[in-house]
């Protein structure tokens, strides 16, 4: 098989995959929803306040469906990972401005994933990376609950009240704009595709 070819079937396998993304409800509910998180509280007789939170946006089943096709651009070990479309974009059968592209993408979404997220949770002295987050939520829980570190930090964020609405919530921030790094790369593709026609 030539290398344009494997090329081409690489492209072509993240696209459908990212088509797969977009068509499920998860992507639709925050792209044309209001979603978040609404938190109150209310002061008893007794002067102590009862809180309560409401999350709004993708329920727990949209959140699993989306889960299972998001962690294949997130793990190396699937051919349309992220990651693993570096050995595409390497290639000097594509153009250098699409090349180049790719890096700002890429580097782009690294630069997101590897800055704090915006709730600050600390661990072990330092606040937590939106990578380490959606990674503790992904394999704590949502796509992998074994025995493991991810599930330990996992069960121990949401031991806390009102926690897991945060999490979840803050996990849902940080896939979507995931799927927009995604989508963009989907576009670029295309672009790519053409030139190797």
């Amino acid at each position: 098989m030539s290398d344009a070819i494997k090329i081409k079937k690489q492209l072509e396998l993240f696209n459908l995959k990212a088509e797969k993304l977009n068509s499920l409800s998860f992507a639709k509910i925050v792209q044309k929803t209001d979603t978040g998180l609404s938190i109150s509280g209310k002061r008893g007789d007794d002067g102590l306040f009862t809180v309560t939170s409401e999350r709004r946006g993708p329920d727990a089943e949209s959140i699993d469906a989306f889960v299972l096709t998001l962690r294949m651009f997130l793990q190396n070990n699937d051919q349309c990972s992220i990651g693993n479309l570096q050995s595409c974009y390497s290639s000097i059968l594509l153009p250098e401005d699409i090349r180049e592209e790719f890096r700002d993408i890429r580097k782009t979404l690294n630069e997101y994933l590897d800055d704090t997220h915006e709730i600050r949770l600390e661990e072990k002295g330092k606040f937590l990376t939106r990578r380490e987050m959606i990674d503790t939520m992904l394999y704590g829980d949502l796509a992998h609950a074994n025995d493991n570190n991810y599930r330990a930090s996992f069960l121990a964020w949401t031991a806390i009240p009102h926690s897991t609405d945060m999490l979840v919530n803050e996990f849902i921030v940080i896939a979507s704009r995931v799927l927009i790094a995604i989508n963009w790369l989907k576009d670029l593709n295309e672009r790519a595709l053409a030139t190797l026609a």
